[in-house]
């Protein structure tokens, strides 16, 4: 039976090789999307945040003890998305300016989703 950690695990591995596939297949509307910057609308702004936030905080909340592979990847991904949150919230504007990226940075940063995520799913369904 699959533990909590599994089902996150595949959640989160499946959004991140779906956003880095997305970054390979869209990089024009991810590389404009990212240059929106100070242009955004400031509630979805914090909305965005706060999202990041709550759905950090709840794998966290969610995945103890950190023992396995699987429950410290799960709480990397967790703790990752509480930082962004934060970060969205407290200084958005040095939050968005530091997003801004070239189409040969979104391709490195799809290795590094599809890469983690594939790890993920993997450590999801006890491949490991």
């Amino acid at each position: 039976m699959m533990d909590v950690a599994d089902k996150i695990a595949i959640v989160g591995g499946t959004y991140l090789i779906a956003t880095g596939v997305g970054f390979v297949v869209s990089p024009k509307f991810f590389q404009r999307m990212t240059q929106m910057g100070n242009k955004s609308d400031p509630v979805l702004i914090n909305l965005s945040g706060a999202v990041h936030f709550i759905i950090g905080m709840i794998v966290l909340v969610n995945i103890v003890p950190w023992k396995t592979t699987d429950q410290i990847a799960v709480s990397i991904l967790g703790g990752l998305a509480v930082l962004k949150g934060c970060a969205l919230i407290i200084v958005p504007n040095l939050t968005l300016k530091a997003g801004e990226q070239s189409i040969q940075a979104l391709r490195m940063m799809s290795v590094g989703f599809i890469g983690y995520g594939i790890f993920l799913f993997s450590l999801g369904l006890d491949v490991f």
